[in-house]
């Protein structure tokens, strides 16, 4: 039997390229590439991710100097992400984030429980004069500080009238007016209203493993009305970091890194934390201010709720008739109860999705009779042009009306463990969740693990050492 040579180099260099073409596929449209915006043909990447990826982002160099009001001092800085930055050289304060309003710039950030005497530096890039003019700071703490070291804080940077047609590009807080700063901000300027509702999660936290959990979150959260969910990722495990990445190579999903510079909680507990709760008060305004000029509603609950119509299905359905009893509608708040996790009893027709994808809401269809009062434990969904400060259970200020859902109109379930499992709380069976989305959540999570079947539904925190944070 004859060999022709050629055809066999031929096959093998066709092979080859095709193993080449795999590759650069896999790096240019993969979670590392960061691309974004750029439109898939009709196939199974397409099907992936949406039809389009995002378009690379761009952190060009900029460079300023002053040229009267602090003379050759200069602000040098790349377009990144926020990241906390000291004021000073003694950590008693940090900024994370700018946003501009009509005559202020508000900054967010942690300080000590102390006075702060500060200043800040307000850059433009679009004037020929002195790019930089110096503002007065007044801070505002947020509620909720639990007594730690640091709390969450406002920081009102007052804009002087010095160039009316200009727009801030970046900002930075000082502790004397001309010091050389150790923080520089973008400034975020009001964007445009695209979005109906958008999910507020507090910060993901001590590598939070339970992808089962988070798939299952976005999907029920979407089928309710989510346009978009944010995430502030503390830390993650490399399973959530999968999932992650696969819903914001969609466009579904924002991931804002949230590395904070003080000490934190710890599991196993390592002593007081600096911060409550990673910052989550933070978290939650830099989310209002991210949001409010671009999306019409936001909606504030944990990886582990879900605000739930009674009377309608969906939250666009629930709020159009809020809006109508209450035409200057600040925010409506839901009350909460517990479905417990040590409950287990899934309807029958959905048992094995349950056990196969570990679906706490198939799983868990009773809940205690208690349900708490507003206020206690309560979430909401604001309109933000009204909503000035959020908390985690309450709106803390705000213009116009607040409605107080009542239990026939909505309810906030809450799927938690139980630290006291033979607790004789009454409980009765509750099938709303399963009977109005239970059909739909199970094809949406056979099609998400589809595509994610080599991500593990969960990791123990125990394999990431003794502690984890």
């Amino acid at each position: 039997m004859r060999v022709n040579l050629t055809k066999v180099v031929r096959c093998m260099v066709l092979v080859l390229l095709l193993i080449i073409f795999c590759n650069v596929l896999t790096f240019v449209y993969g979670p590392q590439s960061g691309l974004q915006g750029i439109h898939l043909p009709p196939g199974p990447l397409a099907e992936i991710f949406g039809g389009h990826l995002r378009q690379p982002e761009t952190k060009p160099f900029v460079k300023l100097k002053s040229t009267e009001t602090c003379k050759d001092l200069e602000m040098k800085t790349f377009v990144e992400p926020a990241v906390f930055q000291t004021i000073g050289v003694n950590n008693d304060s940090f900024v994370y984030s700018a946003f501009l309003e009509d005559s202020s710039i508000r900054i967010i950030g942690l300080r000590q429980v102390s006075n702060v005497n500060v200043h800040c530096q307000i850059w433009y890039a679009d004037v020929k004069e002195d790019p930089l003019v110096i503002g007065d700071v007044h801070a505002e703490f947020i509620p909720e500080d639990h007594g730690r070291k640091y709390t969450s804080t406002f920081f009102l940077c007052k804009i002087p009238a010095k160039h009316p047609n200009g727009t801030p590009f970046a900002v930075s807080v000082v502790k004397n007016a001309c010091d050389q700063p150790l923080n520089i901000m973008l400034v975020r300027h009001p964007g445009t209203v695209t979005l109906d509702f958008t999910l507020c999660v507090s910060p993901l936290n001590y590598r939070y493993s339970r992808a089962y959990e988070l798939v299952e979150m976005i999907e029920m959260n979407k089928m309710l009305g989510a346009q978009k969910l944010i995430f502030y990722n503390h830390s993650t495990g490399s399973n959530v970091d999968k999932v992650l990445d696969f819903y914001s190579l969609k466009g579904e999903i924002e991931v804002v890194p949230w590395h904070l510079p003080v000490k934190t909680d710890t599991w196993p507990p390592t002593g007081d934390p600096e911060i409550h709760y990673f910052g989550q008060l933070s978290a939650l305004n830099d989310c209002l201010y991210r949001y409010k000029n671009r999306s019409h509603y936001l909606v504030y609950t944990d990886l582990d709720e879900f605000i739930i119509p009674r009377q309608h299905r969906s939250w666009n359905e629930m709020m159009a008739d809020s809006e109508k009893a209450q035409k200057d509608l600040a925010y409506a708040q839901a009350q909460c109860v517990f479905f417990r996790k040590e409950w287990l009893k899934p309807p029958e027709q959905y048992q094995t999705a349950a056990l196969k994808y570990n679906s706490v809401v198939l799983k868990h269809t009773l809940r205690e009779t208690y349900t708490f009062p507003h206020g206690s434990r309560s979430k909401y969904v604001i309109n933000p042009s009204r909503v000035k400060t959020v908390g985690v259970h309450n709106v803390w200020s705000f213009s116009g009306g607040a409605t107080l859902l009542p239990p026939s109109t909505a309810l906030l379930h809450h799927y938690r463990n139980w630290e006291k499992p033979d607790d004789p709380q009454p409980k009765e069976e509750d099938l709303t969740a399963v009977n109005k989305y239970g059909d739909e959540l199970v094809r949406r999570l056979n099609s998400v693990w589809s595509f994610l079947s080599h991500v593990p539904l969960d990791i123990n925190i125990s394999s990431y050492g003794p502690f984890v944070s």
